[in-house]
C-alpha cells in the first residue's frame, strides 16, 4: 500500500508540472524584430535594451522584465525577454541602443551609445512587431 501512495504523489506532481502553469512574474510577450540604422546608415554591431514603461496607475513591480537583442552584421535584431527570441512584454518601452562591449577589458568606451544617448519610445502590440530603429531620427 505504501508504494501506491508514492505513485499517487508522483502522478499528482507530474500532472501539476505538465499543466503549463506560468509563474505570475512572467508577462505576455510578442515577437519583436527590426533593423537598426543611424542617420540612415546601417548599424552592424551592438545591443539593444527594451525597458517597459511603468504606467502611473500601475504597480511598478508589474511592469515586466526588460528585453534584449544583439544587433547582427546585417543590422537586424530579434528581442528576447524570458526565452530566446520570445519578443518583448506587450506595452510601451523605452529603447536604448548600445555599442558592443570592448574586447579589451582595460579599454574604456567614451560614448557607449549608438548615435548618442537617445531614448526611443515604442509600443509592442500583441501581433508580430517589426520595429526599425534609427536613434538619430526617432529621439524624444
Amino acid at each position: 500500500m505504501q508504494i501506491s501512495g508514492y505513485i499517487l504523489v508522483a502522478l499528482t506532481g507530474g500532472a501539476i508540472a505538465l499543466s503549463g502553469c506560468t509563474p505570475s512574474y512572467v508577462m505576455e510577450t510578442a515577437p519583436v524584430t527590426g533593423k537598426v540604422t543611424c542617420n540612415g546608415e546601417l548599424v552592424t554591431e551592438g545591443y539593444i535594451v527594451f525597458t517597459p514603461v511603468v504606467q502611473k496607475s500601475a504597480d511598478p513591480t508589474q511592469s515586466g522584465k526588460s528585453g534584449y537583442a544583439t544587433i547582427q552584421s546585417d543590422g537586424t535584431y530579434v528581442v528576447s525577454t524570458y526565452d530566446e527570441e520570445d519578443g518583448a512584454v506587450i506595452g510601451t518601452h523605452q529603447v536604448r541602443i548600445y555599442k558592443p562591449d570592448p574586447e579589451d577589458d582595460e579599454q574604456i568606451i567614451e560614448e557607449p551609445f549608438v548615435c548618442g544617448e537617445h531614448v526611443i519610445e515604442v509600443t509592442v502590440t500583441e501581433d508580430d512587431n517589426v520595429i526599425d530603429l534609427d536613434p538619430a531620427t526617432m529621439r524624444q
